[in-house]
């Protein structure tokens, strides 16, 4: 398998988890219907969860986003 793939397939993996977990804190959130009560420190969690998934999958993107150009310029 090239470096491509192998990063390809392990980015893949990763971002089908971090979707997962976007999913679960959006429910959280109230999109799944109910109300869940959840505390100013659940909150502020909840926003830094949130933010951690989001820069986590911007880096990766650009990593990819660089690597696809490696590639393209061989």
């Amino acid at each position: 398998m090239t470096r491509f793939a192998e990063r390809v397939e392990k980015d893949a993996n990763h971002m089908t988890a971090v979707g997962l977990a976007l999913e679960a804190l959006a429910d959280l959130l109230g999109c799944d219907g109910c109300e869940h009560h959840l505390s100013d420190s659940q909150m502020t969690g909840l926003a830094y969860a949130i933010q951690a998934l989001g820069v986590g999958i911007r880096d990766r993107g650009f990593e990819l986003c660089d690597l696809a150009e490696e590639e393209r310029r061989k």
